[in-house]
């Protein structure tokens, strides 16, 4: 009973006074402090998993567990089982829109490139026909540096 001192040989038990009731507080934290020597656990299995939206408030939850390996190390064994979940989870919506956008990008790009190499195409054929017609003749080290 907080706040009360323990029955006395006569069975009366009175209140205790403040600087008792704190001493009584301070020895039952002091226990609550004390470290709990425990045995070790050993840890035979590990689990690990993850929760990936899929948007419109959709998830998808990915959990893989297994046991610990000869080695007895559970840490090498939940690393292992990270980089396995991180390769099998699907991207995030988010990093899926990313990618197809820079894709389209790049797309972009070669279309842009590929028309520009057309271009440049077409106008040595050109050129190299004007000057087929004036009888000029190109050195054939110039010819060889062209890439078509």
């Amino acid at each position: 009973m907080t706040g009360v001192e323990p029955a006395s040989d006569e069975g009366v038990r009175r209140p205790l006074g403040p600087m008792q009731e704190r001493l009584r507080h301070q020895e039952a934290l002091a226990n609550l402090q004390k470290p709990v020597e425990a045995e070790p656990v050993a840890i035979t299995s590990v689990r690990w998993g993850q929760t990936v939206n899929l948007g419109n408030y959709s998830s998808a939850r990915l959990d893989v567990e297994a046991a610990v390996g000869t080695d007895g190390n559970p840490e090498s064994t939940l690393e292992q089982l990270r980089a396995w979940v991180a390769a099998h989870v699907p991207p995030a919506p988010e990093q899926v829109d990313k990618l197809f956008h820079e894709r389209q990008v790049l797309e972009d790009e070669i279309r842009h490139f590929s028309d520009e190499y057309q271009r440049a195409k077409s106008r040595w054929l050109e050129t190299k026909q004007w000057m087929d017609k004036l009888g000029l003749v190109l050195p054939p080290t110039t010819i060889e540096d062209l890439p078509f």
